[in-house]
């Protein structure tokens, strides 16, 4: 979903009823395991719409197509994986690895749900699915069958050869986030995701539960799936230090974000106030669909609020000292260390 808006081992369910914390409205907690990299990994080559939007970019899509077979470069083809898996039900897989009760290593998810029954499965995924989402898959043995081959596949071609020290971050980030629950829910929540921020829901309705997942592969996009009761969001997480001399990843989002007269138009616009999708569409000119891209790349450079609930998004906003980052960040940036001083004058 594009915005829609393996220590290799999955956190214990204990760790996680110890990771929540709830305020009126709404109940955070954390999760990770090396199987939601695993499932998210495999949507982003395949069902993502344009890899250079991501922060892999086009070239590690390019790289990941060259080092497959020709038979398994053919299976994962975007339409072949897409009848494999019907996308309509990926986010039912990452509900499934919510809901395994095994060692939620990407081998281990694999191997539960290989022998899942339609029983099993209903059992464990059934009391997450959302009012509005699908059901499980009617023929569901078949469909499992197909999930389990395509996840083997880019298991063995691609996962298993993923530097350790990518889960090991994403690993560390969920420790750490964990123990930094303290505050606002809805201040962690827009600070992780980098502008999503949750409006509380009716008294009436009960705490809306979110659950964050740090994730490396569709930065500097979140990823997020309904569950029963509140949303699952899987954050971009920039786990790998960026060397010095180069500009880091937040940074350079943020000057792409700028470089665009149509996008400094609508932050003079959102300056104002909460504005939505069509009346920015309207001052701009431009598509609902276009003006949408723009403020997912606002977005993601930490510039716009989305206000959003479990029903959808409401709106968007400037957010409060959105553009402190720039002059923060470029400064620490032009800043050389003094390693970095030593080598400029040696």
């Amino acid at each position: 979903m594009y915005e829609g808006l393996d220590r290799h081992r999955s956190m214990s369910r204990l760790e996680e009823r110890r990771s929540e914390v709830e305020q009126p409205g709404v109940r955070l907690a954390v999760d990770w395991a090396p199987a939601f990299e695993l499932v998210l990994s495999l949507i982003c080559f395949v069902c993502f719409p344009k890899h250079n939007l991501l922060d892999l970019g086009e070239t590690w899509a390019s790289e990941v197509r060259r080092r497959l077979p020709v038979d398994l470069a053919t299976r994962l083809q975007r339409k072949n994986v897409s009848a494999a898996l019907n996308l309509k039900h990926d986010d039912l897989l990452l509900l499934l690895v919510r809901a395994c009760p095994e060692d939620r290593a990407a081998r281990s998810f694999t191997a539960w749900l290989a022998g899942l029954s339609a029983g099993d499965a209903y059992e464990a995924v059934g009391p997450r699915l959302p009012n509005t989402a699908p059901r499980l898959p009617r023929e569901f043995t078949a469909w499992r069958d197909r999930c389990v081959e395509v996840l083997s596949t880019w298991q063995d071609v691609y996962f298993d050869a993923l530097d350790p020290e990518i889960l090991r971050g994403l690993d560390c980030e969920a420790q750490r986030l964990r123990a930094n629950l303290g505050g606002s829910p809805q201040a962690v929540v827009e600070q992780v995701t980098n502008g999503v921020f949750l409006e509380p829901s009716a008294p009436t309705d009960g705490p809306v539960t979110v659950t964050l997942v740090p994730q490396y592969h569709q930065r500097p996009y979140n990823h997020d799936a309904s569950e029963q009761g509140g949303i699952i969001i899987l954050y971009p997480a920039d786990i790998c230090p960026t060397p010095a001399e180069l500009p880091p990843p937040p940074l350079l989002r943020l000057t792409h974000a700028l470089s665009d007269d149509s996008r400094l138009r609508m932050l003079r616009m959102l300056a104002g106030g909460t504005r939505t999708l069509s009346e920015l569409a309207r001052f701009v000119g431009l598509s609902q669909p276009t003006v949408h891209h723009h403020l997912v790349q606002l977005r993601a450079a930490g510039l716009v609020r989305i206000h959003m609930s479990v029903g959808g998004s409401h709106g968007y906003s400037l957010r409060p000292h959105a553009l402190d980052q720039l002059r923060d960040q470029l400064a620490t940036y032009l800043q050389p260390s003094p390693s970095e001083r030593e080598r400029q004058n040696a």
